[in-house]
C-alpha cells in the first residue's frame, strides 16, 4: 500500500516570511504512535509486572505524555525536511515551530513552519540612476605630509641631559592605584611617550616637567571614562611614575641624500614617485565612493525588506570581530546601535548578489591569480607571506567574493549619473 502524501499549504506571511502548514497522512500518524507505544512499552515499569510485560492498555493510559511526546518529535523529525522540499521554500535559517497541533490516533496531525526567506528581486532597467559622491584629490599638503611621515620613520633618538619638557620622547615605568587600595591595579615597567600630548593620562606629562633619568614624580588624579583599563575608567588614583631616560628625535633633513637612502635618485623623483602612490588611493576611494552612491540610488528606488535573522547574524559577527571579549551587556547595547546599519549592510549583499546572477557577472580563477601577482609586486616584502595567505582556498573565495561584488558596482556606476559632491583632500579622506 503506497503511503499517503503530506499535505503542504504555504502561506506568504511579508515578502520575507511564510508559514508552511504541514498535515501529516493519518496513516503515518499511526505508524509512528504503535512505534512509540511499544518502545515505551518495553521499557516501562509498573509494580507487579516485569519490564515489556504490562498489558498495553494500561502503558497507554499510565504513560501518554511520553509516549505522546515521543510520537509528537518523531512525526516532525521524519517530516520537517520533505516538507520544506515538497513546499519549494529555501529558508535563510532553520524554521521555527509553530501552531503544533494534538496528537491523535486515527486523524492527522498538523504543525505549521514560520520560515524567513530571500525577498524576490527584479531590478529591472537600472539605468539613469542619480548620485552625488565625494572626489578625493592629492595637493601639495597631502605630499608633505607623505614625506614628513617618511622622514618619522627615519628618525634617530638622542639623550637629553637638561631635563623632561614638552615635545621631547621619555621613556617611563609606571603604577597606577586606585585610591584607598593597598597595591597597585597596573605596573608597568618601560614606556615611550611624547610629552605633551598627555597620552598617559591627565597631569603626568606636567609632573614630569622638568625632571631628569632616575627620578619619581607621584600625582593623584582622576582617570577619563576612556582610559584603556577599563576597571580604572573613571577612578580617583594616585600614579607613581619614574623617568629611566629622556630623548629628543632628530629628523633627517628633506634633500637628496635622503632621497637615495630610500632608493630613489633625487628628491623630486621621490616626489613624483609620492605623488603617484597617493594618487593611486584618492582614485580607489573615489571609486568606492561612487560605487556605494550607485547602489545608495538603486536600493532608494528599489527599496525591498530583508530578513531579520540575516541582520542579526551581521551584526553579531561584526561585535564579535570588533569587539572580542566585551562582556553581554556591551554587546547589547552595540547590537542595538548597529541595527540599522546592519540593514543596510545586508539589503545591499542581497542587491549585490541578485544583479551578479542576474546579469551573470562572473570572475575567473585566473582573474583572482592575476589579482593576487599584482598585490605581491606592490608589496615585495610581504609577498611570502601573503602567497601562503592567498594559498589557501577559504581567502582566495573571500577574494573572489569581493571582486565579484566591485565588478557588479561598477557595472552600476556604469550605467548611472554621478557627479562631484565636492572636492575632499587626501588628508580629510576620513571625514564623512
Amino acid at each position: 500500500m503506497t503511503a499517503q502524501p503530506l499535505d503542504i499549504a504555504v502561506e506568504n506571511t511579508s515578502s520575507v516570511s511564510c508559514c508552511i502548514r504541514v498535515t501529516v497522512p493519518t496513516d503515518k500518524v499511526g505508524s509512528v504512535v504503535e512505534d512509540a507505544i511499544r518502545r515505551v512499552q518495553r521499557v516501562a515499569r509498573i509494580k507487579g509486572f516485569r519490564p515489556g510485560h504490562a498489558p498495553r492498555g494500561m502503558v497507554e493510559r499510565m504513560f501518554a505524555k511520553e509516549w505522546r511526546d515521543e510520537a509528537r518529535d518523531k512525526l516532525v523529525r521524519e517530516t520537517l525536511a520533505p516538507a520544506l522540499e515538497q513546499s519549494g521554500v529555501q529558508p535563510v535559517t532553520m524554521p521555527e515551530m509553530s501552531d503544533i497541533g494534538e496528537l491523535k490516533v486515527g486523524t492527522p496531525f498538523k504543525y505549521s513552519l514560520v520560515v524567513e526567506v530571500m525577498p524576490v528581486l527584479a531590478f529591472g532597467d537600472m539605468s539613469g540612476l542619480e548620485a552625488s559622491a565625494v572626489r578625493t584629490i592629492v595637493d601639495d599638503e597631502d605630499i608633505s605630509i607623505e614625506l614628513e611621515g617618511m622622514r618619522v620613520a627615519r628618525a634617530t633618538m638622542e639623550p637629553v641631559e637638561d631635563g623632561a619638557t614638552s615635545g621631547l620622547h621619555a621613556t617611563v615605568s609606571y603604577a597606577i592605584t586606585e585610591r584607598g587600595a593597598t597595591s597597585p591595579h597596573v605596573d608597568v615597567p618601560d614606556l615611550t611617550i611624547e610629552l605633551g600630548k598627555e597620552a598617559l593620562a591627565p597631569g603626568v606629562d606636567a609632573a614630569l616637567e622638568g625632571a631628569k633619568a632616575g627620578e619619581t614624580r607621584t600625582i593623584e588624579t582622576t582617570l577619563p571614562d576612556s582610559f584603556g583599563e577599563r576597571h580604572l575608567a573613571g577612578k580617583d588614583v594616585t600614579i607613581a611614575v619614574e623617568l629611566q631616560r629622556v630623548e629628543r628625535r632628530v629628523l633627517p633633513n628633506l634633500d637628496d641624500e635622503f632621497a637615495r637612502d630610500n632608493n630613489f635618485d633625487s628628491l623630486d623623483a621621490m616626489r613624483a614617485d609620492v605623488r603617484q602612490r597617493l594618487d593611486k588611493v584618492a582614485a580607489e576611494m573615489t571609486a568606492t565612493r561612487r560605487r556605494q552612491a550607485a547602489l545608495k540610488a538603486l536600493l532608494v528606488r528599489h527599496p525591498f525588506d530583508v530578513p531579520q535573522s540575516m541582520v542579526d547574524m551581521h551584526t553579531d559577527r561584526t561585535i564579535d570581530s570588533m569587539f572580542h571579549g566585551a562582556d553581554q551587556q556591551i554587546k547589547d547595547y552595540l547590537r542595538d546601535k548597529m541595527r540599522g546599519s546592519s540593514v543596510d549592510a545586508v539589503r545591499s549583499a542581497i542587491a549585490i548578489r541578485e544583479i551578479g546572477k542576474a546579469r551573470e557577472v562572473e570572475i575567473a580563477d585566473a582573474e583572482v591569480d592575476a589579482h593576487v601577482e599584482a598585490m605581491l609586486a606592490e608589496r615585495p616584502r610581504d609577498a611570502p607571506r601573503l602567497r601562503s595567505q592567498y594559498a589557501r582556498a577559504e581567502v582566495r573565495e573571500r577574494l573572489k567574493t569581493h571582486l565579484l561584488e566591485q565588478r557588479v558596482l561598477d557595472l552600476l556606476v556604469s550605467v548611472s549619473h554621478i557627479s562631484d559632491a565636492s572636492e575632499r583632500p587626501l588628508r580629510e579622506s576620513d571625514r564623512e
